[in-house]
């Protein structure tokens, strides 16, 4: 069967989407629409591209094999919304690679374990960053966004890290020269860039 990805984007090596460099996947499609979400436009279904998961992970070993990336970070939207894909993902990630893998998601740690195939998901993964972003709870810093999520560990790979001393934002400029701000807070970036 052929497992085709919804994505919003790809940064194929962004240092604030784990700890080091991580090839980093948004995809797209969620239907838990936290209130004031980072990535609004990741939640249509309508739009985005579909990617086969076999040329996904064709292009992460490229980067793999050259020792750009130390891992994999899915995010969106909502990853486990694309779960059968998720798995293929993962699973021919850790068989192939030595890459770690984080996925970030809107659901609660409890709403997770009740996922259907969600086993088929950790037993190829090494940290899940649960739970949907509160701004009440805002923290600026690391990678959760809000002091409500949390971090679960399926491996000792993240745990050599300090997660929450990774950085806010950057800058990236593409191959075909469009700027690209991610990381937690990237409006903060803009606004000071965007004259007013």
């Amino acid at each position: 069967m052929i497992h085709k990805m919804k994505i919003s984007s790809i940064i194929p090596i962004s240092r604030v989407n784990g700890p080091g460099p991580h090839y980093t996947i948004w995809v797209q499609g969620c239907t838990l629409i936290c209130s004031d979400c980072f990535n609004p436009h990741t939640h249509d279904t309508t739009l985005g591209m579909e990617k086969k998961t076999s040329h996904l992970l064709q292009d992460i070993k490229k980067y793999w094999l050259k020792k750009q990336i130390i891992g994999v970070t899915l995010t969106g939207g909502e990853p486990f919304q694309q779960i059968d894909e998720v798995i293929q993902l993962t699973k021919h990630i850790k068989s192939q690679t030595s890459l770690g893998i984080i996925i970030l998601t809107g659901y609660s740690p409890k709403e997770l374990f009740r996922l259907p195939r969600i086993k088929s998901v950790t037993e190829n993964i090494d940290l899940i960053i649960a739970g949907r972003y509160r701004s009440e709870f805002k923290i600026q810093s690391g990678l959760r966004g809000s002091s409500n999520k949390n971090y679960l560990y399926y491996s000792d790979f993240y745990k050599k890290f300090v997660l929450d001393e990774i950085p806010l934002m950057e800058v990236i400029t593409n191959e075909v020269g469009e700027i690209i701000i991610s990381g937690i807070e990237p409006d903060i970036l803009l606004d000071t860039l965007t004259p007013e």
